[in-house]
């Protein structure tokens, strides 16, 4: 698995959800509800921008499939 290569000892400290997420090679499909924290600093703001990703948020929906291509809603938002 990448993440883990990547991670090497920190992957055994992530939360189950998240290694069960990146161990799965099959179709799974997350939901659940988190808080965004956005870009504080100008760059940061619109790195964020350039890249798509939401803005800052509580209690913000999200819904997360993975297969061959991953699909996130995030609030009213779509992100591949």
């Amino acid at each position: 698995m990448l993440f883990e290569r990547i991670l090497k000892n920190d992957y055994a400290k992530l939360p189950d959800v998240i290694r069960d997420f990146h161990s799965n090679n099959g179709v799974t499909s997350y939901s659940g509800v988190y808080t965004i924290e956005g870009g504080h600093s100008i760059l940061g703001r619109l790195l964020a921008s350039l890249f798509g990703f939401p803005h800052g948020g509580i209690d913000v929906a999200i819904e997360v499939e993975k297969a061959p291509l991953w699909i996130t809603s995030v609030g009213c938002g779509v992100y591949w």
